[in-house]
């Protein structure tokens, strides 16, 4: 390789190099995280926000909880869905019952949430929970868990 040539390799690398770095600069951020103590307004969740409530102050989530969502910085919507088990499972579970063979039917609790930044409409965070009714609590709980170790960057 020639003189020549390897300036122009030089050359082409510095240029190349620049706009890497120019396009870098240009790239959308992560989603931010939830900084703590900041307030967050909860969406009505088919009665599953007393239950985010509670697990958010158990869990001692650094999160200020607010009623009126113009006072947040972030908001947190979601669903909860019961899923009664059908007349033929209630059916076989009898059955099995009857036979003395154990059975595990109840009724099933489907929650998901997601935690929104008011100001840039970001969603910045969002967790899933399946169980049984009963365990309306412990799904809280894993949301509120979940949410503390976002805002401490786990």
């Amino acid at each position: 390789m020639n003189r020549r040539n390897a300036l122009v390799m030089c050359l082409a690398i510095v240029i190349s190099g620049q706009a890497v770095i120019a396009m870098a600069q240009n790239a959308p951020q992560q989603p931010s995280s939830i900084p703590a103590g900041s307030k967050v307004f909860i969406n009505p969740i088919d009665g599953f926000e007393t239950w985010l409530v509670a697990g958010l102050h158990k869990k001692k989530v650094p999160l200020t909880i607010v009623a009126e969502r113009d006072h947040a910085d972030f908001e947190i919507s979601g669903t909860m869905q019961i899923v009664e088990p059908s007349k033929w499972e209630k059916i076989a579970a009898i059955a099995a019952r009857v036979a003395d063979e154990p059975t595990y039917i109840s009724t099933r609790v489907d929650v998901a949430i997601s935690v929104r930044n008011i100001k840039t409409d970001e969603i910045v965070y969002g967790y899933a929970w399946r169980g049984t009714r009963k365990a309306q609590q412990s799904a809280a709980e894993a949301c509120a868990k979940h949410i503390k170790a976002k805002i401490e960057g786990r």
